[in-house]
């Protein structure tokens, strides 16, 4: 498990591409050695789509849609499942489009 916040009391804030590449080669990390790898929001108040988009669109475009078989989300807020919902959803047109525009 991946635990992204603090205690209940603080509100964490990840809202950086860079700290969303950290992210990502962690969660990548994690990937080749566990089939499955959960991503602990609590505590976390805010999460912007550049940091979602950084740690895990990228993954999609990588690896396809199908990587999201093997993350779990825990303790999200209202708003990181918004962006976390808009980033796979976004991400995995933009996959499917790069393999169609190769096919042809």
């Amino acid at each position: 498990m991946i635990k992204l916040g603090q205690p209940k009391e603080t509100r964490v804030f990840h809202g950086s591409r860079a700290s969303g590449q950290q992210l990502r080669f962690e969660i990548e990390e994690a990937l080749n050695r566990y089939d499955r790898v959960t991503l602990d929001f609590a505590g976390v108040g805010v999460a912007t789509q550049s940091f979602i988009d950084e740690a895990i669109g990228v993954l999609i475009l990588q690896f396809g849609p199908n990587v999201l078989q093997r993350l779990s989300f825990k303790n999200c807020n209202d708003d990181v499942k918004a962006v976390l919902s808009y980033v796979a959803g976004t991400r995995s047109e933009d996959y499917f489009k790069k393999q169609t525009a190769a096919v042809h």
